[in-house]
């Protein structure tokens, strides 16, 4: 009986300690776990800002883009509006050419 109480005795004292050794872990575990999520707040919140800022140039860009591509399309327009008058002035000019290059009438007789 004696041996039987010894062996139960260090059976209770190797779970005892294996109890000890899976709580040091655990806490162990929760430390290291703690220490991560704290670095990964850290990163997060960096990556966050950065987020944010290109986000802002992103915004800013698009407006900068928008603008340009309106002044573009009003150059074009004044472009076109200006073609169509040098066309204009094309097309008179050559009905005056063409009327300079006309010959005279003949005076009738009695005109003076």
């Amino acid at each position: 009986l004696t041996r039987e109480v010894a062996a139960v005795r260090a059976e209770m004292a190797t779970k005892d300690d294996l109890a000890r050794e899976v709580a040091a872990v655990r806490a162990a575990t929760k430390e290291d776990l703690a220490g991560l999520e704290a670095v990964m707040r850290r990163e997060f919140e960096v990556v966050h800002k950065e987020i944010r800022g290109l986000a802002l140039e992103f915004e800013a860009f698009r407006h900068d883009t928008k603008v340009t591509l309106d002044m573009i399309g009003e150059l074009m327009a004044r472009t076109t509006r200006h073609e169509e008058s040098i066309a204009d002035l094309d097309r008179r000019m050559n009905r005056v050419e063409r009327h300079l290059k006309l010959k005279p009438l003949p005076n009738r007789p009695g005109d003076r």
